[in-house]
């Protein structure tokens, strides 16, 4: 039994010691300092029968000279001082003793290496969609050294390149070791550090682009992907609020700008193009574009309260106009429409809106109410130029009193008309009623003199409110006829001197009084009376001239003159 166990504790003892040379992995030459760096790999030794290591080397195939002896068995590097740069040097080393009593043993002859890596192109940039980091990727380098792949930002215009970092794998996140958009190129190194030429410059597709809400359209443009020999198409794909993307259009290699034209406002519409490469299966996303829109925020109502015509005794009169509405975010004028019985809406103006402002009026100066019924329309137009909605169509109301009195209807409340009055006046300042009616009113004409008009009362309408429309006024007058007062008793009831008579146009008409040495001592509109006084002073009893100038409503003029009394 003690044999067995002796015979065991020897195998374990010799089976991981020295038993074979050491495996010589590479000589780098580093070119900046001349020093060659002899690496090895190290065979264990447990027995304990290392003394040393032996580096041999032979410069242009001469006799192999010893470099140095290494007595530590865990060293694996030796630097060479070359006097001359030269590459063509070999090497190899041994190793003193093998466990099994053996002197020593050689290992594998090395030359330096100057075999640089081959130069692989990258596959391609794309960006990640979900994360917007590029992300580069190629395919193993054939060189059998191949350590790794470094990655570089290229300068087209100084044709350099600056390191952004390295990687033992086939794929790089560009963006973690640095922002942007840029051109990139690769460069593999192998385990002298040997670098590779730089592959071809890589970049990817950055898209951009504009939108034109009032066309509905989204104008899209790129730089085409820089890398490849040759673009074999392009695809734009598109996700609509948050769905899928889709592909909605495939292009040929040449364009480098698109315009989408199905744009719906409300909306949230994402983009991103694939450029597929000839020939290969290989394609590179773009960065993804985001265009969030809103619908179109237009007037729930717009609501023509009231058409209404202003009284202008000298001249044609007028029409005002009122209405409301509300959600005016996107609307940017109110256009007034007006037509005429058989013909077409006219924009006779334009008014802007009001932030905050939901009630606005206008005047249409260039209408005659006294003759014509016009039709009115309130259409919002907004910031595009595009009509959204439009107004109920109102009309003013006009009235005729020869023969009879009548008049046309209000039209274009909601509810309608609650009642018609007809109102008159001697001045066209105090107004009376004289008749109501549900229904428009119509009349034989009295033989009294004045004005009239007709306002119309609206029912309550479904915003809660009520308005009121006024038609055009219209006149009958008397001809001219007057008579003038001869005597005149200041204490008594016939205190002062008038005109008084019909179809008098009180706006024109004057008197004169003169005493009997034809001193004007008196000069007034025929609306003002006499009292019989001289700068607030009463006259003396006498015969006193008077000179009226009275004008007629109808055009009609008259001067008379004669004497006035004063009886005290």
């Amino acid at each position: 039994m003690r044999y067995i166990l002796i015979i065991l504790l020897f195998a374990s003892l010799t089976s991981s010691a020295v038993s074979s040379p050491p495996l010589v992995l590479r000589a780098c030459l580093n070119y900046d300092t001349d020093i060659v760096t002899l690496s090895w790999k190290s065979p264990s030794d447990q027995c304990g029968s290392f003394t040393k290591y032996s580096l041999y080397a032979s410069e242009d195939n001469g006799p192999f000279v010893k470099l140095d002896d290494i007595p530590d068995i865990s060293i694996q590097e030796y630097p060479h001082q070359l006097s001359v740069a030269n590459t063509n040097w070999r090497y190899y080393v041994t190793i003193l003793h093998l466990c099994d009593g053996t002197d020593s043993a050689t290992s594998n002859q090395v030359l330096i290496d100057n075999t640089y890596p081959t130069t692989i192109e990258i596959d391609s940039l794309s960006y990640d969609l979900l994360t917007q980091n590029i992300i580069a990727g190629w395919s193993p380098n054939p060189s059998p050294d191949t350590k790794g792949f470094e990655l570089y930002e290229y300068n087209f215009t100084t044709q350099s390149a600056d390191s952004i970092g390295n990687t033992t794998s086939y794929t790089k996140n560009i963006t973690e070791l640095r922002a942007g958009n840029f051109p990139v190129v690769l460069s593999s190194y192998d385990s002298c550090n040997l670098s590779s030429t730089f592959s071809d410059p890589h970049r990817p597709v950055l898209l951009r682009g504009s939108i034109d809400t009032c066309s509905r359209t989204i104008t899209l443009n790129w730089n085409k992907y820089t890398g490849w020999n040759s673009i074999d198409s392009q695809s734009l794909y598109v996700s609509r609020n948050g769905g899928p993307y889709i592909r909605d259009t495939t292009l040929s290699d040449i364009p480098n700008s698109f315009t989408y034209n199905k744009l719906v406002l409300g909306d949230t519409l994402r983009f991103y193009l694939r450029t597929y490469k000839t020939g290969d299966p290989f394609t590179s996303s773009s960065s993804t574009l985001t265009f969030e829109t809103r619908k179109l925020v237009t007037p729930s109502y717009i609501y023509l309260s009231w058409v209404s015509v202003n009284d202008n005794i000298n001249d044609n009169s007028t029409i005002s106009l009122s209405w409301k509405s509300d959600n005016l975010q996107d609307i940017n004028t109110f256009s007034i429409d007006r037509s005429m019985s058989g013909s077409v809406n006219t924009t006779i103006k334009s008014i802007a809106t009001v932030q905050n402002q939901d009630e606005y009026t206008a005047t249409d100066f260039l209408a005659d109410a006294d003759i014509n019924i016009y039709n009115y329309t309130i259409v919002a137009v907004d910031k595009c130029d595009d009509t959204v909605s439009q107004s109920n169509t109102s009309s003013n109301m006009l009235l005729n009193i020869l023969p009879t009195q009548t008049h046309s209807s209000y039209t274009g409340w909601e509810n309608g008309v609650s009642s018609y009055e007809l109102e008159y006046s001697t001045d066209r300042s105090t107004w009376n009623s004289q008749f109501y009616s549900t229904l428009p009113i119509t009349m034989q004409n009295t033989q009294t003199a004045g004005c009239y008009r007709v306002v119309a009362y609206e029912n309550t309408n479904s915003l809660g409110y009520s308005s009121i429309s006024y038609s055009n006024v219209q006149c009958r007058y008397d001809s001219l006829s007057f008579f003038v007062t001869t005597a005149i008793s200041p204490n008594g009831i016939n205190n002062k001197f008038v005109i008084k008579g019909v179809g008098i146009d009180q706006t024109k008409s004057t008197y004169e009084i003169y005493n009997r040495w034809g001193e004007l001592i008196q000069q007034a509109n025929i609306s003002q009376p006499w009292f019989a006084e001289y700068k607030n002073t009463p006259v003396p009893s006498g015969m006193y001239i008077y000179i009226a100038k009275i004008y007629g409503i109808l055009g009609e003029y008259k001067t008379q003159s004669g004497t006035v009394n004063v009886i005290r």
